[in-house]
């Protein structure tokens, strides 16, 4: 069997913790490149559905439910959302409302591009202007806990990661996905994360680094390099607290040359990584044992 055939068996032996889905016609605030709900159930492995701008996402056959906020910090969206989850689920935070995002589009012509037309609301941040977590961003982390959904960093910034997560494992939610830590535009780096993994350790909350299969194969040219921005920094961490996912849509928006389907991006993700040192082993503890465990998927 070759590399191919063995990244593609563990891949559908495993969960895609980050796809994007939107409604019926496929759309989400404008973006049009979005799976549905039924069709998220049938992508070949169990994944977690995430939306930008819908309420929130209903859990399904093979599908774990979401919601992100960006309605602004609000307990009561996680309460609504909690509502419809029997199965383990993910609070991101705010995504495309970050303010942290609505800077970097602000300032990058490829994002202006890929956003261009898409309904982006008022920016949110979780600090106020003295620096310090608001009011709402502490409540929110409550509702999160009460409720036993996983918190995703979303497109925080950096600064902002380092005020959140702390104090959610302090508050004792019951994980933390660090969302996409190789993005150019709310990097992690590897010194943070070491220090909420090591906090997460502390506290009996389990902390993932989440690197995302998309971020290199529609990332702008240049912008990345795999040794240097994935490999080193999963290496670094440890594969016990990563997680691989695919961060995919329907079709990646540039480019025909490129994947269409999240299984295909994670094989050729995947098979990169081993281009440059990863083994299939480490592919399958971020892929299949590290999100299995973090959506106690052994257990339902």
């Amino acid at each position: 069997m070759g590399v191919t055939e063995q990244v593609k068996d563990l891949i559908v032996d495993g969960i895609d913790t980050h796809i994007h889905i939107g409604d019926a016609f496929h759309k989400d605030g404008g973006l049009n490149r979005m799976w549905t709900i039924s069709e998220a159930g049938e992508l070949g492995l169990p994944v977690v559905a995430k939306a930008h701008f819908l309420s929130f996402v209903p859990e399904a056959v093979h599908v774990y439910g979401s919601v992100t906020l960006n309605g602004g910090l609000d307990p009561e969206a996680v309460e609504k959302a909690s509502r419809g989850m029997t199965k383990p689920w993910i609070v991101w935070f705010p995504s495309v409302n970050a303010k942290a995002h609505h800077d970097a589009v602000s300032g990058d012509i490829a994002w202006q591009r890929l956003f261009a037309g898409i309904t982006i609301g008022e920016p949110v941040s979780v600090t106020n202007q003295s620096g310090n977590l608001t009011t709402q961003a502490i409540e929110t982390i409550d509702s999160i806990r009460q409720h036993g959904a996983i918190l995703a960093t979303g497109h925080l910034s950096s600064n902002e990661v380092n005020l959140l997560v702390p104090e959610a494992i302090r508050r004792g939610v019951s994980a933390v996905v660090l969302t996409h830590v190789s993005s150019r535009h709310n990097r992690i780096t590897v010194d943070d994360q070491k220090k909420f993994i090591t906090l997460g350790e502390q506290a009996g909350v389990p902390v993932y680094a989440e690197h995302c299969a998309i971020t290199w194969i529609d990332g702008k040219p240049g912008a990345y390099e795999l040794a240097r921005d994935f490999v080193a920094p999963i290496q670094a961490v440890g594969v016990q607290n990563c997680i691989i996912s695919s961060d995919c849509g329907r079709v990646v928006p540039f480019g025909v040359s490129k994947p269409v389907t999240l299984i295909d991006c994670l094989t050729v993700f995947s098979e990169l990584l081993i281009d440059q040192g990863l083994s299939l082993d480490d592919l399958r503890q971020m892929i299949v044992t590290n999100p299995r465990s973090l959506l106690h998927y052994n257990d339902e």
